[in-house]
């Protein structure tokens, strides 16, 4: 298996996977919550400040993971602080071991090798348009007569 052909195959698992754990928790935390009848609580208010620093100290780690990781830092740090408690939950439940692994990944590569180019180039923006490439200069030519 080539390297070029590693990431598309790795992206795909990652999304797959992820989806599966996603959904798999989430049934798992209702499933706990009827169980138990869990009640939103003062407790409950602490405990989501406490996930929320630590959602901001895993964003904060963005820059130092390869593109391959960065699936976990897909919806902006101020909108994923709004979901619920338990979607913060099962956000650093999935995501945080992840994280980790792309940090240790990303400081043994750059030990070893160079980061690909693709990493230093951040997505295009929404409503971002390439110009078209500019006319290059050329010198007159030159026509000799004869006379």
């Amino acid at each position: 298996m080539t390297t070029g052909h590693a990431a598309p195959e790795m992206r795909w698992v990652v999304k797959l996977l992820s989806f599966l754990l996603n959904e798999i928790y989430s049934l798992w935390k209702q499933r706990n919550d009827d169980l138990h009848h869990r009640q939103d609580s003062r407790e409950d208010a602490g405990r989501r400040r406490h996930l929320k620093m630590q959602i901001r100290q895993l964003y904060a780690k963005e820059n130092d993971v390869l593109g391959m990781y960065r699936i976990a830092f897909s919806v902006p740090l101020e909108e994923r602080l709004l979901h619920s408690t338990r979607d913060l939950e099962m956000y650093l439940t999935v995501y945080r071991a992840m994280i980790i692994k792309g940090i240790q990944v990303t400081r043994q590569q750059t030990k070893h090798s160079h980061r690909p180019i693709s990493d230093y180039f951040g997505a295009p923006k929404e409503g971002f348009k390439a110009r078209p490439p500019k006319e290059r200069h050329r010198p007159p030519t030159r026509t000799t007569t004869t006379d």
